[in-house]
């Protein structure tokens, strides 16, 4: 009886939170957290360094200027990706900046998946 007990218990969580322990829950709500913080810093901030970037040197291509300049009123930081960059980061670049975002998010999370991960078992396991 003890035994069948601790077997049903999780050693961490009660039961009220047995959900937490969910596989499928953790990755939403890792995934739904992130994307809340990065809703958050762009409706609150308009700071997204890395892909700001990406956009600039979609739009300093366009205009023929060097892109390897510090554009401190622009963006924090130096660019290190070259001309060809700009076309792949070019159907993100002329959308809104928070649809950029979003959707280059999902573009990414949509390539791990297409990983040929055959041994991996979080690929296995969760399919969102």
């Amino acid at each position: 009886m003890q035994a069948e007990i601790q077997k049903n218990k999780h050693p961490y969580f009660g039961k009220p939170y047995q959900w937490l322990t969910d596989t499928k829950v953790s990755i939403v709500l890792w995934f739904g957290l992130s994307l809340t913080s990065v809703i958050i810093q762009a409706i609150g901030h308009d700071r997204f360094n890395n892909f700001v970037i990406f956009r600039y040197v979609f739009f300093h291509t366009l205009q023929q200027t060097n892109l390897y300049l510090e554009y401190p009123q622009t963006y924090a930081d130096v660019n290190l990706y070259g001309p060809f960059f700009s076309i792949v980061i070019a159907p993100f670049a002329v959308l809104p900046k928070i649809w950029g975002v979003l959707l280059h998010g999902y573009y990414l999370i949509q390539e791990f998946y297409m990983l040929p991960l055959e041994n991996c078992p979080f690929k296995k396991r969760v399919r969102i």
